[in-house]
């Protein structure tokens, strides 16, 4: 039982250092700088000596990482996306001229269909209206009447003996 409490107490005083004792107080006379392998004395006055918990720090760095890593997508998506829309937009203005153009090209074609249009471009193209009745002759052509042998083949032959065994 001693045992257990001793090792609850260690666990117990290991999280009260990293949530109670995140800085160590410390006086100027106990810090010394080392400036070109000379010691020099500090000021007397109270200085803050910051305990960093190494787990702590990777985790800051992993999650600054992500953050920038996020920030850097996000960035370029909007790049991406400013690109592509600047692509959509010209298509769709290549589409509606071509859609113009088809337009143009369906009333045109309305056009060709009346009667008075289709001699108007006959008389210009020097062929002249006939006089009296238009009389149109066909010639129906000869024909011989085709007379078809029967075909058989093996698959035929068991399939009519087969049914001849049933009473087919």
């Amino acid at each position: 039982m001693e045992r257990l409490n001793t090792i609850l107490e260690k666990e117990v005083d290991k999280f009260n250092d990293y949530t109670t004792k995140p800085f160590e107080y410390v006086s100027s006379k106990d810090l010394t700088t080392v400036v070109n392998n000379k010691t020099a004395s500090t000021s007397t006055s109270l200085q803050v000596k910051a305990k960093y918990n190494t787990l702590g720090v990777v985790r800051m760095v992993v999650l600054v990482s992500i953050v920038a890593l996020l920030a850097f997508l996000l960035i370029y998506n909007i790049f991406a996306m400013s690109s592509l829309q600047a692509s959509i937009a010209t298509t769709e203005s290549i589409i509606a001229s071509e859609q113009a153009s088809v337009d143009l090209l369906k009333e045109q074609l309305l056009l060709l269909d009346s009667e008075a249009v289709i001699m108007e471009k006959a008389t210009e193209a020097g062929y002249a209206p006939g006089a009296g009745t238009v009389v149109t002759g066909y010639v129906m052509p000869e024909t011989t009447p085709i007379t078809y042998e029967e075909q058989t083949n093996w698959f035929d032959a068991i399939c009519k003996f087969i049914s001849s065994i049933f009473g087919g």
